[in-house]
């Protein structure tokens, strides 16, 4: 949990959006838009920061 709550978010609501469409096209943008107006900002916040061993705290 190394991450926004919003970018988690983000990436529930796309998986559970793949349960719908199993492409990344243009419906699946549809259904993203529909569920979660503004899912792009949160897909983009993921890239900011990489997650990788050195952030994590013991």
């Amino acid at each position: 949990m190394q991450r926004h709550p919003l970018c988690l978010e983000y990436i529930i609501v796309h998986e559970m959006v793949h349960l719908l469409e199993r492409r990344h096209n243009e419906r699946f943008r549809e259904l993203m838009d529909g569920f979660m107006p503004g899912w792009r900002q949160h897909k983009e916040g993921l890239k900011e920061v990489p997650l990788t061993e050195e952030y994590w705290e013991e």
